[in-house]
């Protein structure tokens, strides 16, 4: 291996492991900013590139033959593994149907999942619809690329979300708070469902290892009355707390807030000390939207996560992520309109050149 052919190999496996090195310093500074998960997804694309490169400079018969077969084994890997998450999502989405109701927010997962499985089968089933005429073909040519890479698009934004989400819950400094807030759930006739229990539970957790360490943390329990339940999630979660041997002075109940922005500012205004560390609690796959508006809010520290019923995850994640894109939704508009229009230029540009050599 000749060291000036390999040298920007080295320098890309260099830049690569600094990208990943930032994001992991980003994730404990501020880990609720989206940007360091798509960073970390280019870093590992940087790196994986660089090591491949290097090994293929490697004159080594045998291990030319493991990186071909490894290289193999990956796209198969990648092509089995679409179809395998798209027939998830789609077992999942009528499972969660199923048991939460039929809401447009329990469809998620199984519109993903039939949004994977018909878009690369799309061009098959025009292909039995039958000639399309230039002008038709090219037209859907150009709207298939557009969805095409509109859904690229949309895949890399949450594979940088969900890593996002996991390097937050991993590299959050861990603090000791003086507040603990537990945001709401809803209620079953006014009464704590097993999910605000895991949140609740959570809280006492937490709770109970500051008071260990002799601290007097505050429990703040938030959530108003909903227009289907006989009182505020505030004060059913305060009820419950005290059920579980906390003294009542160690609770101030938030029984005005209608959502999670809500949960946090109405909240913030019980604390008596704005620059106090506090730990919002919520269900795990809420942590990390939660931390972004937390910081909106104004309130300094961190998000931790209750465990949540594996079959209700995806979905919830799913409803997480479309919640993130909408609060950045001019920026990723943009971009999407950016994409649109270069795709409709070069499509109409290769059209009327095909109509000028015709011609």
């Amino acid at each position: 291996m000749q060291l000036a052919e390999s040298l920007p190999s080295f320098v890309s496996l260099l830049l690569g492991a600094g990208v990943l090195a930032y994001c992991v310093s980003g994730f404990r500074r501020a880990g609720y900013r989206l940007r360091y998960g798509m960073v970390a997804v280019v870093g590992a694309l940087m790196v994986l590139d660089a090591v491949s490169s290097l090994l293929a400079d490697v004159r080594w018969p045998w291990l030319s033959a493991v990186v071909s077969v490894a290289s193999l084994l990956t796209l198969l890997a990648i092509f089995v593994g679409y179809f395998v998450l798209a027939v998830f999502l789609l077992v999942n989405g009528v499972v969660l149907l199923r048991r939460e109701g039929r809401r447009i927010s329990n469809a998620l997962s199984l519109a993903a999942g039939l949004w994977m499985v018909a878009l690369p089968f799309a061009p098959f089933l025009v292909l039995l619809v039958g000639p399309l005429g230039d002008a038709g073909t090219v037209l859907f040519a150009a709207v298939f690329s557009a969805l095409l890479l509109g859904t690229a698009y949309l895949g890399f934004c949450f594979l940088g979300f969900l890593i996002s989400a996991v390097g937050y819950r991993r590299f959050s400094a861990r603090l000791h708070p003086r507040y603990i807030i537990v945001l709401g759930a809803g209620l079953v006739q006014g009464r704590v469902t097993p999910l605000l229990a895991g949140r609740i539970g959570r809280a006492l957790e937490l709770y109970r290892r500051e008071r260990a360490l002799g601290r007097e943390p505050v429990l703040i329990p938030s959530g108003g009355r909903g227009p289907d339940e006989p009182r505020a999630e505030g004060e059913a979660m305060r009820e419950y707390m005290v059920e579980q041997g906390i003294p009542p002075e160690s609770i101030l109940v938030e029984d005005r807030a209608a959502t999670t922005s809500e949960n946090l500012r109405f909240s913030r205004e019980l604390i008596d000390a704005p620059e106090a560390e506090v730990s919002v609690v919520t269900s795990d796959y809420h942590v990390y939207r939660a931390a972004m508006l937390m910081r909106r809010e104004g309130l300094r520290g961190t998000v931790t996560g209750s465990r949540t019923a594996a079959y209700y995850v995806p979905s919830a994640f799913l409803r997480e992520f479309a919640a993130i894109m909408v609060m950045n939704r001019v920026a990723h508009l943009v971009v999407l309109g950016v994409m649109t229009l270069a795709v409709a230029g070069f499509f109409g540009l290769a059209y009327a050149a095909g109509v000028s050599a015709g011609g």
